[in-house]
C-alpha cells in the first residue's frame, strides 16, 4: 500500500492499527489485513447490543436533559428533511449519526456515550454499506420523525419501541446484502 501510495509504511501502519481498533480491519497471519466482515447473525447480535446502549441513553437523556434533547433532535430532523436527495446522501448520513448521538450526550453519561464510541465505526460503515438508495433514506427519515414525535408527547416507551423498530429494519435492510458484505467485498 505504501509503494501505491507513495508514502512511508509508517502512516499505512497507523491506519490499519486504527482500523483494527475500530473493529473494521483483521490482520491475517502472513496475508495482512482483511476488511471486517459480519454475518446475519452477527450483524443481529450487534444491533441487539445497539439497542441496548441506545435505549439506554434515551432514557437517561430524557430524565437529565428533556429539552436540551429535544431542541437537538428537532434541529437534526429539520436538516435530515433538507438533505434527503441523492446528491446529499452522505450529509444525511452524518446527520442519521448526529440524530443517535444525541441520545448520548444529553445522557451526560461518560461509560455509555465511551461504549457507543467504541462501535460507532462499525454502524458508520453498515450505515453506509445499505443506505445507498432513496427508499432507505425515506425509511429512516420517517423512523427518526416517529421517534421525534413519540419524545415530544411524552411518550417514551412508544419512543423505545420505535427505535427498537428502526434498529430492527436497519439489519433487515442489511440482510439482502449480508452475502456480499460476509465474503468481505465491502
Amino acid at each position: 500500500m505504501a509503494k501505491d501510495l507513495g508514502i512511508s509504511k509508517t502512516p499505512i501502519r497507523e491506519g490499519l492499527s486504527l482500523l483494527r481498533s475500530e473493529g473494521l480491519v483483521s490482520a491475517e497471519s502472513s496475508h495482512g489485513y482483511r476488511v471486517f466482515n459480519m454475518t446475519q447473525k452477527e450483524l443481529m447480535d450487534f444491533c441487539e447490543l445497539r439497542f441496548a446502549l441506545e435505549s439506554g441513553a434515551l432514557r437517561l437523556a430524557v430524565q437529565r436533559q428533556p429539552l436540551k434533547l429535544n431542541q437537538q433532535l428537532k434541529r437534526i430532523l429539520s436538516k435530515m428533511k433538507d438533505n434527503r436527495s441523492p446528491e446529499n446522501r452522505e450529509v444525511y448520513l452524518g446527520l442519521d449519526t448526529a440524530f443517535h448521538q444525541s441520545f448520548f450526550k444529553c445522557a451526560q453519561s461518560q461509560f455509555l456515550y465511551q461504549d457507543y464510541t467504541n462501535i460507532n465505526a462499525i454502524i458508520e460503515t453498515v450505515r453506509h454499506y445499505i443506505s445507498g438508495t432513496d427508499e432507505a433514506t425515506v425509511t429512516s427519515y420517517e423512523d427518526h420523525k416517529n421517534i421525534f414525535e413519540c419524545l415530544i408527547n411524552s411518550n417514551l416507551e412508544v419512543a423505545l419501541k420505535q427505535l427498537e423498530s428502526h434498529i430492527v429494519n436497519w439489519s433487515k435492510r442489511s440482510d439482502l446484502k449480508v452475502n456480499l458484505f460476509s465474503e468481505g467485498r465491502t
